[in-house]
């Protein structure tokens, strides 16, 4: 398995290498560099966020791969939401192209680091059908393909009920196919290859992914539907690994049973979008079936309403996480890993105010009350001694996003 990965990482940081390079020999003037009747096309984006938390014996993050957050670390930070990131699309000659990005965001080792986000070449032999190789995005939610990219969404980070508990990126192929149904624009997405993201506390792998989406577009309105499915999901954990190993001497049909080891795991989504220029309203609901491991199936969902008022577009955004299909073991010890993996459930009201100042800049309020249910901890994490589980909390945070 790290053969293979260094095998992807290797060739994908290959491909972002040659499309820098061939920006730089190419000669030409601005971002788009001229040669030979192709063209080199360079764009980027940003966000400029800072944070703020009221609980102070617990971190708030952005991801699951930071380590430290706003809180408990420090009162204010730009760790949860500032990141950079730099994108290269280049046509090899019809129907042929390549793209590659490449994101600066804080990281699971407490460093601002640079990483391939997506790289892959493009075959498109007509308007209706594409191919694609490589690192693509992580296709499960409506803004999979732009979620980094603040200045394209409404609020200054997606909902953390839907958006945190995810892949990146998946390493494969994808099969897209585009066209008309009446006065409808519809587009189907096949996809197969695996995903991988390392967190604070272990690492992420889902090999044997197979995939599919549904939009369908008409008028103001846009409906999506799709469905992840792995054949083979692992989450590794040495501090939750240590202790099914001790107990698994004594009880290994219970601890066989929760070991999240190459289990079939899946995830369905359905999404809504209304935007008729002044009204913005955007839902998505979520289910992922966990197997019946020691973490619970879990059912998440937001709706997001904003209005424009020229270049001012306020929003409200209600979000929620509830497990589902818990576990119960009669081993003690097997009971607190169950417990510490049930402890998701919560809340979240979002006021926000966007303005856009000029073109390609977005400045950003949003205030966020969260709360957790009876004994959760939800998205929380660098308990204190003093975290009380269950306690609500507000962040506060302000960004500026820009695109070029």
């Amino acid at each position: 398995m790290k053969q293979e990965t260094a095998w992807w990482d290797l060739a994908l940081r290959g491909l972002l290498l040659a499309l820098m390079w061939a920006g730089i020999l190419w000669p030409g003037p601005g971002w788009a560099e001229e040669a030979a009747g192709r063209s080199l096309a360079w764009s980027g984006f940003a966000t400029l966020g800072v944070a703020h938390s009221s609980e102070r014996e617990a971190d708030f993050a952005g991801t699951f791969s930071q380590p430290d957050g706003v809180g408990a670390t420090r009162r204010w930070g730009l760790q949860p939401d500032t990141r950079l990131g730099l994108q290269a699309d280049l046509p090899l000659g019809a129907p042929w192209s390549a793209s590659a990005q490449a994101l600066v965001e804080y990281a699971h080792h407490g460093r601002w680091q640079p990483a391939l986000s997506m790289g892959f070449v493009k075959w498109q032999p007509s308007p209706a059908w594409s191919l694609r190789l490589g690192r693509l995005p992580w296709s499960a939610y409506l803004t999979s393909d732009y979620r980094k990219v603040g200045f394209s969404l409404p609020w200054v980070r997606p909902p953390q009920e839907l958006y945190m508990i995810s892949f990146d990126h998946a390493d494969g192929v994808d099969l897209g196919w585009r066209g008309q149904w009446g006065d409808s624009s519809v587009r189907l997405q096949a996809m197969a290859g695996r995903s991988s993201r390392n967190v604070v506390t272990g690492r992420w792998r889902g090999n044997r992914l197979v995939g599919g989406n549904l939009v369908i577009e008409r008028g103001n309105l846009t409906l999506r539907a799709g469905h992840l499915q792995y054949g083979a999901f692992s989450i590794e954990l040495p501090a939750v690994d240590s202790v099914l190993d001790q107990v698994a001497q004594l009880d290994p049909a219970g601890v066989a049973a929760l070991r999240f080891r190459d289990r079939a795991v899946g995830y369905t989504t359905l999404g809504l979008v209304w935007d008729d220029g002044t009204w913005l309203l955007q839902a998505e609901v979520a289910n992922g079936r966990m197997s019946r491991t020691y973490l619970p199936d879990g059912l998440e969902a937001y709706v997001t309403v904003a209005r424009r008022f020229g270049s001012l577009t306020p929003t409200l955004t209600l979000a929620g996480l509830r497990d589902h299909n818990l576990r119960r073991s009669a081993n003690p010890v097997l009971q607190q890993v169950i417990d510490a993996g049930q402890s998701r459930g919560m809340h979240t009201v979002s006021l926000g105010l966007r303005w856009d100042a000029r073109p390609g800049l977005a400045l950003k309020l949003q205030l966020d009350r969260v709360r957790h249910g009876s004994g959760q901890t939800g998205m929380l994490s660098n308990f204190q001694p003093g975290f009380e589980p269950g306690r609500g909390f507000r962040v506060l945070s302000l960004a500026a996003d820009v695109v070029f």
